[in-house]
């Protein structure tokens, strides 16, 4: 008898110059004595359908474990479609409840078996995020020895201080430390003095004795004045910073024009002083500093015009122009959206054709109104 088993899950592990986490969805095939597993990779616009067969696993004791992709027969873990070595069915269970971690009486797994860590003593953490502004996430845990971001270990030096930033995180910037050293993904760097570390927005942290952004120091900058803005933005009593794109344009840069005493980050990517405004790390000469307001999902306006990210959205009303919730086509690295006035629905700087402006709402990347739903300014 053949039997079809969906598995629902998210990637653990997404690379990190990624615009976003891709979907997969999986299910399992039963054909008798035979288990296959069957993908379907995409990210709404592509899709990728995989078969391999499980070799060793017994289709006739064979169950899916919810949540996650482990499986097991009545001798063997499986994750996807592999059994794992030396596993042991009768004393695995989840420990998370994304069904990531699992482990028995033997070895600890997460997508395949955690060379060294201790099955007796390993428990979950947490989630990081993968990417801020994503809704995907690395998973933490710890035994005895180490904490694991994902299937690696950290190799923390000191386990009584270890800790994640009070944010959650974000793994592509500094997200945790010891006292004697920060971690961007899973490496380690170096802290000068562990006793006053702080992990500060966008990547940047300092000490008393240095400012740190990602894998470097930040030579010249004062830690007794240094604060951290969303958006790769910076300063200190001095000078302003922006933290640039952490995969193209990874360098510190100092905003030369930028007046440190009035500078404050928005979001968007958004920045602005008392002369002003910034984006993505520029002066944005189109903008007037003493009127602007960054208004969210990738939008901002002032006295004059509305604007999506540096593009000036023509003919918008500014008195009822507002922006509304996320898009679910965006892969930058600053969110983006869609926005409305009293006549037109806006996806960044497009107008959506035919959009009812009194019913259009958009949330968690689903876009709608009263007629239909949208992916980007395309209506279905």
């Amino acid at each position: 008898m053949n039997r079809s088993i969906p598995v629902l899950f998210w990637s653990l592990l997404v690379p990190l110059f990624l615009g976003g986490c891709l979907k997969t969805e999986a299910d399992y095939d039963v054909r008798g004595s035979e288990v296959y597993f069957r993908t379907y990779r995409g990210n709404g616009l592509w899709n990728e359908a995989t078969e391999h067969r499980v070799e060793g696993a017994d289709g006739r004791t064979f169950k899916t474990l919810s949540p996650g992709p482990f499986a097991k027969d009545a001798e063997h873990v499986i994750y996807q479609h592999m059994v794992l070595p030396g596993s042991d069915a009768k004393t695995f269970k989840l420990l998370d409840d994304g069904g990531q971690y699992g482990k028995d009486a033997r070895q600890v797994y997460c997508r395949g078996v955690i060379e060294g860590a201790d099955p007796a003593s390993f428990e979950f953490v947490g989630e990081v995020s993968e990417k801020r502004g994503t809704t995907s996430f690395y998973r933490v845990a710890k035994d005895k020895k180490d904490y694991y971001l994902g299937s690696s270990p950290l190799h923390i030096r000191d386990l009584a201080s270890f800790k994640i930033a009070k944010d959650g995180g974000d793994v592509g910037d500094i997200w945790a430390n010891d006292r004697f050293n920060y971690y961007v993904g899973a490496e380690a760097f170096p802290i000068a003095d562990g006793s006053t570390f702080e992990i500060l927005r966008s990547g940047f942290a300092k000490d008393a004795m240095k400012v740190y952004h990602l894998k470097q120091v930040i030579v010249g900058a004062d830690p007794a004045t240094f604060e951290g803005f969303d958006c790769d933005y910076a300063r200190d009593a001095n000078r302003v910073y922006h933290g640039g794109d952490r995969i193209l344009d990874p360098e510190i840069k100092i905003l030369k024009e930028a007046e440190a005493a009035t500078f404050k980050g928005l979001n968007s990517g958004y920045a602005k002083d008392a002369k002003r405004v910034y984006f993505d790390g520029y002066v944005f000469a189109d903008a007037e500093a003493a009127s602007f307001v960054a208004l969210g999902f990738g939008f901002g306006k002032d006295a004059r015009r509305a604007f999506s990210g540096s593009v000036v959205i023509e003919g918008a009303d500014l008195e009822t122009f507002e922006a509304v919730g996320p898009d679910n086509v965006s892969g930058d690295r600053f969110e983006s959206g869609y926005a409305k006035d009293k006549t037109r629905v806006y996806c960044g700087p497009y107008v959506v054709s035919d959009a009812d402006v009194a019913t259009f709402q958009a949330i968690e990347g689903k876009a709608w109104d009263k007629h239909r739903t949208y992916y980007g300014t395309q209506g279905q």
